[in-house]
C-alpha cells in the first residue's frame, strides 16, 4: 500500500501582539492650576474675586437698577457723575495729574446694588456711595487710589491700595527694605494718624522673612496693601458746590501716601 505523504499539522498564525496605542499626554502650562492643551481651546469664564461669574454679576446689577425708583437717575446717579468730574479735576491739580476720574459704574463709581444671589437677607441697595480716583491702568481695585464714601451720617476719606500681589507686592517690599523709603512712608502715615486717621488692619499674623515688628518697615510689611482713612460728620457744604472744595482740601493731605504707593508699586510705565 502506498504511504500517505507525511504532512505537518497546520497551525493558525497568531498576529503579533499589538500594544495599546499610547494616549496623547496633555501638556500643562507649567503654572499651578494651569490649563492643559485641550483646556486652552475652551473659552474662559471671567470671574469676580469671589469666584462668581462676572457677566452674571453684571446682569444681576443691571436688573436691580432697572427696578430702581424713577428718581435714582435724576437724584443719585447723575449728580454722582457730575461730582466725580468736578472732584477729579480738582484732585489732578492738588495731588497728581495722572489721577483718573471716570464718571461711570465700574470706574470711579462703585456699584450701589447689593449682590442678592448669595445674601438674600441684604437690602437691594447699599446705604452708602463709594468713589475712587486712581492712578494706573489696572483700575481702582488694584492701583493706588484716593477713596471717598458718603454714608447717611458720615464722610470717609482716605488713600491706599487693596491687597497687593505679584510684581507689585515685590516692589512694595523692596521699597520697605530701603530704610529711607520705609521712614518716608511711616512719617506720612503717622502724621495723618495724629490728626485722627486710622490705618487698616494687618493682613498677616507675622511679617515676612527679612522684616521685624520693631522697625517702621515691619509695620507695613504685615500688610499686603493698606488704607489710611478718616471719618467726618456731614459738613454743611454737602448739598452745595462747596462740597467739592471741602473734599479736595482733605484728600490733598493724603498726597504723600498716594505718591509713595504710585512710585513704589507701579508695574507699568
Amino acid at each position: 500500500m502506498g504511504r500517505h505523504p507525511q504532512t505537518r499539522p497546520q497551525t493558525l498564525a497568531t498576529p503579533a501582539h499589538r500594544s495599546p496605542r499610547p494616549r496623547r499626554r496633555l501638556r500643562s502650562t507649567g503654572r499651578p492650576g494651569g490649563r492643559t492643551d485641550r483646556q486652552r481651546h475652551l473659552p474662559r469664564v471671567q470671574r469676580h474675586r469671589s469666584g462668581v461669574p462676572g457677566r452674571a454679576g453684571e446682569r444681576q446689577h443691571q436688573a436691580v437698577l432697572r427696578r430702581a425708583p424713577p428718581h435714582y437717575q435724576q437724584q443719585l446717579l447723575e449728580p454722582s457723575k457730575a461730582f466725580v468730574v468736578a472732584l477729579g479735576a480738582a484732585l489732578r491739580q492738588r495731588v497728581s495729574p495722572q489721577l483718573r476720574a471716570e464718571p461711570r459704574i465700574g470706574g470711579s463709581l462703585f456699584r450701589i446694588a447689593n449682590d442678592l444671589r448669595f445674601a438674600k437677607d441684604k437690602p437691594p441697595y447699599k446705604p452708602h456711595l463709594d468713589f475712587a480716583f486712581w492712578q494706573g491702568d489696572a483700575g481702582p481695585r488694584s492701583d493706588p487710589s484716593l477713596i471717598l464714601r458718603i454714608t447717611p451720617t458720615q464722610i470717609h476719606l482716605g488713600a491706599g491700595m487693596f491687597a497687593l500681589t505679584g510684581v507689585a507686592l515685590d516692589r512694595y517690599r523692596a521699597a520697605l527694605r530701603d530704610p529711607g523709603c520705609a521712614d518716608e512712608l511711616d512719617a506720612a502715615v503717622t502724621a495723618l494718624i495724629d490728626k485722627g486717621a486710622e490705618l487698616s488692619e494687618s493682613t498677616r499674623v507675622r511679617p515676612p522673612a527679612g522684616f521685624t515688628t520693631e522697625d517702621p518697615a515691619g509695620r507695613f510689611a504685615v500688610r499686603d496693601g493698606f488704607h489710611v482713612t478718616q471719618r467726618f460728620p456731614h459738613p454743611a457744604a454737602i448739598t452745595t458746590a462747596g462740597f467739592v472744595t471741602w473734599c479736595t482740601e482733605r484728600l490733598a493731605l493724603y498726597a504723600p501716601i498716594h505718591q509713595w504707593l504710585s512710585q513704589h508699586t507701579a508695574t507699568t510705565t
